[in-house]
């Protein structure tokens, strides 16, 4: 192949990749071991990790060890085709999901991956930890599957890391995202064990972590929704059932509650003490902007039995207008 075929393929092949091509993959375009060695000795490619190359020219990028050594764990495959699988093989998780999400202030002395089968490597620096990571405690950065910041915090914690350490990946997290204490606490629960913890202490935990991480402000509205606030307010909607379910159990549904409640922070200190509210006319004339937010969770196009939710997904408001 002429050298100016095989750099195009290169590119394309990159373009898609964080700039990065794998040996493996340079031989599925037809660019032979000896012709892909010369490209790399006449400057074309920079050898990043063992076995994956930086493409000339692209743009400088402070994770893409991360990203190299990700490709590296299956270097015959596309990123694009294991980005697209329903399942992640490889998820990068612990120190290096918190650097990766810029989260705490971490030194980057290994890279982990979690992955359902086993897998080793004999590049140093490279940990792998055989696992299934539940599709709820998985998100995206950087173009990569890492664990969500409550599952981030709560390896940190299983790996030894010091509380505060870990509040501060909480802290800054909750800057930038909604966090689900109460996914924490059942995370936490489910580690008692390697905290030298009682049974049902994650609770206890989530607090301890709240207040090193300063996030007392923020718990009004994101406690309210831990212990119940949330289905109470859809319940007082008269929302469906199911249709409740799923606005609770998905990130979307989660998120504008979270936000919502956050808005209405003083009213829900309101509530936690006082019980209910109990009237809906009342709930209404108080939450103005409760049709808005829930606008976004209606968008939510995922649940499983459409029969079983509201026609169209419309707003609760709208529902128990009706």
């Amino acid at each position: 192949m002429k050298t100016s075929q095989a750099l195009k393929q290169i590119s394309e092949v990159t373009t898609a990749q964080w700039g990065l091509i794998t040996a493996a993959q340079a031989r599925l375009i037809d660019i032979e071991r000896m012709q892909f060695s010369r490209l790399a000795h006449a400057g074309h490619l920079e050898q990043v990790i063992h076995g994956v190359y930086k493409f000339a020219g692209a743009p400088i990028d402070r994770f893409e060890t991360i990203k190299a050594n990700w490709l590296a764990t299956y270097p015959e495959k596309w990123a694009s085709t294991r980005l697209s699988a329903a399942t992640p093989d490889c998820v990068v998780s612990g120190v290096t999901a918190a650097r990766l999400c810029d989260l705490g202030d971490f030194e980057e002395r290994y890279v982990e991956f979690s992955t359902p089968g086993r897998k080793q490597s004999q590049r140093a620096g490279i940990r792998f930890k055989t696992r299934v990571i539940a599709p709820e405690d998985i998100t995206y950065a950087q173009g990569l599957p890492v664990t969500a910041a409550e599952k981030t915090v709560v390896d940190l914690l299983v790996e030894g890391v010091e509380i505060g350490l870990a509040a501060q990946v909480l802290a800054d997290a909750a800057q930038t995202r909604t966090i689900n204490y109460a996914h924490l606490e059942v995370l936490l629960d489910d580690n008692y064990r390697a905290f030298d913890a009682p049974r049902q202490a994650g609770s206890q935990l989530v607090e301890r972590l709240m207040d090193q991480a300063g996030l007392s402000a923020h718990a009004v509205a994101v406690t309210a929704i831990a212990k119940g606030l949330a289905p109470a307010l859809l319940r007082e909607l008269s929302v469906d059932k199911k249709f409740a379910q799923t606005i609770l159990q998905t990130s979307e549904g989660f998120d504008a509650m979270t936000a919502f409640v956050a808005s209405m922070a003083q009213q829900a200190e309101m509530w936690k003490q006082s019980g209910l509210v109990q009237s809906v006319t009342k709930l209404q004339a108080q939450m103005q902007d409760m049709g808005a937010v829930m606008a976004k969770v209606s968008k939510v196009n995922i649940v499983s039995d459409r029969s079983a939710a509201p026609s169209q997904f419309e707003s609760p408001l709208e529902q128990s207008a009706e």
